[in-house]
C-alpha cells in the first residue's frame, strides 16, 4: 500500500495533488522493506533531484538500481 500510495502522490493520481516529498518518504519506508519496485522509484528521484529538498544524487540513485537489478526487477 506504500507504494502504491508513493506513485500515486508522485504522479497526482487517485484525487491526491502531486507531492515529491511524501512520494519519497513512503518510498523510502517500502525500500526499508526490501521492495525492489520502489527502491527502483526512489532511485529514480534521487537520479533528477526534487527542488527545494535535495540536489540529484547520481551515486545514491545507481546504488538503489543496482539494489533493485539483484533482486530481479
Amino acid at each position: 500500500a506504500q507504494l502504491y500510495l508513493g506513485t500515486c502522490y508522485r504522479d497526482g493520481k487517485e484525487g491526491l495533488e502531486k507531492d515529491l516529498r511524501k512520494a519519497f518518504s513512503l518510498f523510502v519506508l517500502s525500500t526499508k522493506q526490501d521492495n525492489a519496485y520502489a527502491q527502483c522509484y526512489l532511485a529514480q528521484l534521487y537520479e533528477t533531484g526534487i527542488e527545494n529538498y535535495f540536489e540529484k544524487n547520481l551515486q545514491k540513485a545507481i546504488q538503489l538500481y543496482q539494489l533493485s537489478a539483484k533482486q530481479r526487477n
